[in-house]
């Protein structure tokens, strides 16, 4: 079994206890109206479409390697033919007779190949090796599939988030709207102040709408990713505080690579290279001599119309005419324009490639890590910063609000000081699932799971 099998949904846990627990269902996944990360990885995992040709791709290994196994079996077929000759012959005696008759023949035979320079051998170590990794080509795929959902999943969470914030500030234009028109109605504030403020209402007004859409927009992502077709099939995200996923993040997030962990990815690379040393040695094959076993055999019934030749019975021609076969075909190269030649150079450019390939999926994975971490590093500070920001903005506006109130500063001074806030809010929740998205690539890149 291989040892990193469904490690995406172990690596995600920061984002799997934004609720409860949920197990693995052994049954089919199925839509609740409530989804967890782990019931969207799990029921995507199940459902989406990039799983198609990675189970083919499965299948297709299964019938190689059963089909390497059977070349070592013997070949046996059967034939059995049915003619029919009309005309004349000349006999000894120089005298034409009909010679209309029919003959039936039926034949079995058999072979066996014995030497083909162990072609065939190389051919079922390479399918079983083949075989072995077909749980890294699912894990590969599924983990591809967990990550994206991840993202969007984080994408919904932070869509709700900006909402909320929209909200706060439209309920904070609204109040501001109904101080600027009892000003206006007592005379303090010109009239102008009041529709400069009803045009500001509606800005946030036109914000909110477009936050909703948004949300709607990451909903509908989240639901593809899963494989989710039908727009009958709805379903809602919990909600979850940005602190309380920070706080386990610094607890969680690792910093160095697990030993035992391998990429899938990277081990199908080191797979394919592997096997491409199978296939340069099924090409030189064809530089040795081939033995074959072969066996057989043949009897038939031949019936002649018209009386001048007599028939004997089926039982007696039977007796009679059977034969049995058995030899030996020792086939030697020597000539074949090239081909082996050219096969076995095409073999071993194919594995030069394969170790290309292998070395730059090598140099990628240590890429990913190293951006990985400066891309965390940056998140980490830009959290900090940006919420240092928040803290700031508020108190400003606190401030502001007590001098607006003491008719010291204008309503305009007042809306910049909000919008501030408003500002440095969607910062800090850009910051923070920007950290948590940054934090589970690292993750998987270094360990491929979480501690618990």
């Amino acid at each position: 079994m291989i040892a990193h099998r469904h490690l995406i949904p172990t690596i995600l846990l920061p984002l799997l206890a934004l609720t409860a627990v949920a197990q693995v269902p052994e049954t089919e996944p199925t839509l609740s109206s409530e989804m967890t990360l782990s019931q969207c990885i799990t029921y995507a995992q199940r459902h989406s479409p990039d799983l198609i040709p990675a189970r083919v791709q499965m299948e297709q290994l299964e019938v190689q390697e059963e089909s390497a196994r059977m070349n070592f079996l013997p070949d046996l077929n059967a034939g059995v033919g049915q003619n029919f000759s009309f005309g004349y012959t000349q006999g000894h005696d120089k005298v034409l007779r009909k010679n209309n008759g029919s003959s039936t023949g039926l034949n079995v035979s058999t072979s066996l190949s014995l030497f083909e320079g162990g072609a065939r051998w190389w051919a079922l170590k390479s399918s079983q090796e083949a075989l072995e990794s077909k749980d890294y080509i699912l894990d590969e795929v599924e983990d591809r599939i967990a990550l994206t959902v991840a993202s969007s999943y984080v994408g919904v969470l932070l869509a709700q988030q900006i909402v909320e914030v929209a909200e706060e500030n439209l309920s904070l234009s609204l109040m501001q709207q109904k101080r600027v028109d009892a000003q206006v109605a007592a005379g303090k504030l010109a009239p102008s102040e009041q529709l400069k403020m009803r045009t500001q209402v509606g800005q946030d007004r036109l914000a909110l709408n477009e936050a909703k859409s948004d949300l709607d927009r990451a909903m509908r992502v989240l639901r593809l990713d899963m494989g989710i077709t039908e727009e009958g099939e709805t379903f809602t995200v919990p909600r979850e505080d940005p602190e309380s996923v920070i706080a386990r993040l610094e607890r969680e997030t690792p910093y160095h690579a697990a030993p035992e962990w391998t990429n899938p990815s990277l081990r199908l690379a080191q797979l394919r290279y592997d096997l491409s040393s199978y296939d340069v040695k099924r090409a030189k094959a064809g530089y040795l001599p081939r033995l074959s076993l072969s066996g057989g055999y043949s009897n038939g019934y031949f019936h002649y119309f018209g009386d001048e030749i007599p028939n004997k019975s089926f039982g007696d021609q039977l007796k009679s005419n059977g034969q049995y076969t058995i030899g030996l075909s020792l086939s030697i190269p020597i000539f074949n324009r090239g081909q082996v030649r050219a096969s076995v150079r095409q073999a071993e450019l194919q594995r030069e490639s394969a170790l290309g390939q292998l070395i730059q999926q090598q140099f990628s994975e240590q890429r990913n890590i190293t951006l990985a971490t400066a891309d965390l590093r940056k998140a980490e500070e830009s959290y900090r910063l940006s919420k240092d920001n928040v803290e700031v903005a508020q108190e400003s506006l606190d401030m502001t609000e007590k001098e607006y109130n003491a008719g010291r500063i204008t309503a305009y001074e007042w809306e910049q000081s909000k919008n501030k806030l408003i500002g440095a809010k969607s910062q800090y929740l850009q910051s923070v699932y920007t950290r948590l998205l940054r934090s589970i690539n690292l993750t998987y890149y270094l360990t491929g799971t979480l501690p618990k």
